[in-house]
């Protein structure tokens, strides 16, 4: 697909999915629910305090996200290739983080 979706038709998909779900439920082996767990695993120490999560989010945690304000355009980026391309690789002596260490990595690529 080469146009992004408008809010309205992911909106209208997804009140699709639900209703057809409670006409015609789920099945397969996705569709079980498994057994309930006690408790999340950890590899944390018995007694680590908790983490303090703070999201950055505009109206905080209580709030989920949702399509912009009405007048208001959001400039999303393109999603970047899965593989280092020579536009990605081409990036790496501006890095600065590695000290020059990866500078000669595009040429292992070609």
């Amino acid at each position: 697909m080469t146009q992004p979706w408008a809010w309205r038709a992911v909106l209208g998909a997804l009140d699709t999915v639900r209703a057809n779900a409670k006409n015609i439920p789920p099945s397969g082996p996705g569709a079980a629910r498994g057994p309930r767990r006690q408790a999340p695993p950890s590899a944390d120490p018995p007694g680590t305090p908790p983490i303090d999560v703070n999201p950055d989010m505009p109206g905080g945690p209580a709030i989920s996200a949702g399509p912009p304000p009405p007048g208001q355009k959001v400039d999303i980026p393109a999603i970047e290739r899965i593989y280092h391309d020579p536009a990605w690789l081409g990036t790496i002596a501006k890095g600065g983080f590695h000290n020059g260490a990866l500078n000669g990595l595009a040429a292992a690529f070609r």
